[in-house]
């Protein structure tokens, strides 16, 4: 369901010519909400009732994690503070990292889909060199937005606030980080430094 509806997405997009970035933008919404329709799909063939999912994604996360500590390297309180810390992440940190999965599979659902068409003769508009990627610096308030929700729902002890923080910084964080890598290595090519430390600074 949810690749079919990104094929269909991505068809559209291409037919109409639209541009790389608003194409992986409408790709990332509908996945994301493939996503969530997959969920409840699932639960529903599964006759587990929807308002239980959380208590569901709860358990699984649990024995994920007493399995990665069962090799013996914890246990008895620092075993159950490890998995109270891992659950409290995970409470905090769930749906920002949903969204930033989205954007991965779009992403990665875009360039399959474009080299393959190319290859094939058909006219898909390319993404600029990595050097020129550059976002609307007012997309930064969205990362600072998130960053001080955190600090502020830490502070007031309210779940749902530092929630919202972490899925803000987890959407806007990656995309600075990776446009921000771009002026980066603009500065390097062009204004300081040679090729070579250029391959270094993209390591470091």
């Amino acid at each position: 369901l949810q690749y079919a509806t990104m094929g269909f997405v991505f068809g559209y997009c291409y037919r109409k010519d639209l541009k790389p970035l608003l194409i992986l933008l409408l790709a990332a919404l509908c996945c994301l909400l493939g996503q969530g329709l997959s969920l409840v799909l699932s639960l529903r063939l599964e006759g587990i009732p929807l308002t239980d999912l959380w208590t569901t994604l709860e358990d699984s996360y649990q024995q994920t994690l007493e399995a990665l500590a069962s090799d013996g390297l914890l246990s008895g309180a620092a075993l159950d503070r490890f998995i109270a810390y891992g659950l409290d992440l995970f409470h905090r940190l769930f749906l920002g990292l949903v969204a930033f999965s989205a954007m991965l599979t779009a992403a990665l659902c875009y360039w399959l889909s474009s080299s393959a068409l190319r290859r094939q003769g058909y006219a898909i508009s390319k993404l600029p060199k990595f050097i020129l990627w550059r976002v609307d610096w007012r997309l930064s308030w969205g990362l600072i937005i998130g960053l001080l929700l955190s600090v502020l729902g830490r502070y007031w002890q309210l779940d749902w606030m530092e929630m919202l923080g972490g899925t803000l910084s987890l959407i806007f964080g990656p995309i600075l980080a990776v446009c921000g890598l771009a002026v980066l290595l603009w500065i390097c090519k062009y204004l300081i430094l040679h090729l070579t430390y250029e391959k270094i600074v993209v390591v470091v």
